[in-house]
């Protein structure tokens, strides 16, 4: 079945998948300025790389800073592994409607059984 690119059901969770990863960004980019005050390209730097699992860049030297730190690399942790499960979620209905067992503990897709010789 051919969607168009703006209506396809995956499309949705695309965006959606996006617009978090933007907001953590935002959020992620405000905390190092404010809290250490970084220059925006730093915070920027830093933000992503936290984002991205990949650690910080610059060290923290202030105490808010630290717990900023801390904090949105743990909720970074947590959106990463939300942003997968989103982009899995379709995958993962296909597979378990495929492979779904009736009430009866029988698959639905029946194997064919051997014809008997005689």
């Amino acid at each position: 079945m051919m969607y168009p690119i703006n209506s396809h059901p995956y499309s949705k969770l695309v965006v959606r998948a996006f617009v978090i990863i933007l907001v953590s960004l935002v959020i992620g980019v405000l905390g190092y300025h404010l809290s250490e005050n970084m220059p925006w390209i730093d915070a920027l730097l830093n933000a992503s790389m936290i984002l991205g699992g990949m650690g910080p860049v610059n060290e923290m030297h202030s105490f808010e800073g630290k717990l900023f730190a801390s904090f949105y690399a743990l909720y970074s942790c947590f959106i990463v592994l939300g942003i997968i499960s989103i982009m899995l979620t379709p995958a993962m209905h296909i597979a378990l409607r495929k492979y779904h067992m009736d009430p009866d503990n029988e698959p639905l897709i029946k194997k064919k059984k051997p014809k008997a010789e005689g």
